[in-house]
């Protein structure tokens, strides 16, 4: 299990176009449904943060690489009026710690020449964090599909091990100095189980 530092500055969410790809969503769907999974369990967070990725309902399809750990540190800004972390915090969770994940399997050169643009976010919201819950945001990635790269992320409370939050966002990859989606390297590409 690989963990990184806690996020201190907060982005914002990118605003994608949604693409109603139905063929892709009953693919995903029927591999999730079958309840293949990806990634590793053990480590610091002890076994409630086990038993919810072992109960978790969001099974990936396949990943070639482990899984990536975020700690997350909910801030007053993040609560809404309702008394607990707003919906739309999560995404930018979701966003945050797939930037972590692919600032830490990259090289500096690799992240100058190739970008990500978010082609459809799917999330299900479970539970609500509150002020003072250890959080964390679990990535892994899935297996590529022509363009469309899947991430799959769950938000984890440590206290429980109870899973907040489900997201799968399909990531399109882009040339920097052309702004236009381009194939990857065999090294990068590997990650999302493509030769």
């Amino acid at each position: 299990m690989r963990v990184a530092t806690p996020v201190t500055k907060r982005t914002n969410p990118a605003r994608d176009a949604s693409n109603s790809d139905i063929d892709l969503r009953n693919s995903l769907n029927a591999r999730l449904s079958r309840g293949q999974r990806c990634g590793c369990i053990n480590g610091r967070y002890g076994r409630s943060v086990q038993a919810a990725r072992q109960n978790s309902e969001m099974q990936a399809a396949h990943s070639p690489i482990p899984h990536f750990d975020l700690p997350i540190v909910i801030t007053p800004s993040d609560i809404d009026e309702q008394g607990h972390v707003n919906n739309v915090v999560y995404l930018s969770w979701v966003q945050d710690v797939a930037i972590a994940h692919w600032n830490f399997l990259t090289s500096v050169e690799q992240r100058a020449k190739y970008a990500w643009v978010a082609l459809r976010h799917e999330i299900d919201y479970k539970a609500e964090a509150v002020l003072g819950d250890a959080i964390i945001a679990r990535t892994w990635t899935g297996v590529a599909q022509g363009m469309r790269f899947p991430r799959h992320t769950e938000i984890i409370r440590v206290g429980d091990g109870k899973v907040l939050c489900n997201a799968i966002t399909h990531y399109c990859p882009l040339e920097r100095s052309t702004g236009r989606p381009t194939r990857l390297p065999t090294e990068i590409a590997a990650y999302f189980g493509k030769q």
